[in-house]
């Protein structure tokens, strides 16, 4: 399982956001946001993590 913390940057509190994925992150697994907050800055940082192999954003 890997954990990533996607406020760690962020110079404004609005959540602790995290995302977690599979270590081998194949089609089949699931990618879970937790309290996703409303940072703009998270929803950019979302969109550069990987999906996984073949799926979509």
């Amino acid at each position: 399982m890997i954990i990533t913390n996607l406020n760690d940057t962020s110079n404004t509190y609005t959540s602790n956001v995290y995302l977690v994925r599979s270590i081998k992150n194949s089609i089949h697994d699931l990618n879970t946001l937790i309290d996703v907050g409303r940072d703009p800055n998270i929803i950019k940082k979302i969109y550069n993590e990987s999906t996984g192999v073949g799926k979509k954003r």
